[in-house]
C-alpha cells in the first residue's frame, strides 16, 4: 500500500509560529534523549529498554 505525504499550509501569527517551533524542538529533544537511553541501556546490559521504563 503506497503512502502519500500531504502538505498543509498554516497561517500563523508570530506568537503561534514561535510556539510551534518550541514544540518541535521539545519533541526532537525528547526523541533524541529516549533514543540515547535505549542505546546506553543496550550497550550496558545487552537488552532492549522497554518503553515504560524509559
Amino acid at each position: 500500500m503506497p503512502y502519500k505525504a500531504l502538505k498543509t499550509r498554516l497561517t500563523l501569527n508570530p506568537n503561534q509560529h514561535q510556539f510551534l517551533l518550541s514544540l518541535m524542538r521539545a519533541s526532537r529533544s525528547l526523541y533524541n534523549q529516549a533514543l540515547y537511553n535505549v542505546r546506553q541501556h543496550f550497550i550496558k546490559t545487552n537488552e532492549y529498554l522497554p518503553y515504560n521504563e524509559n
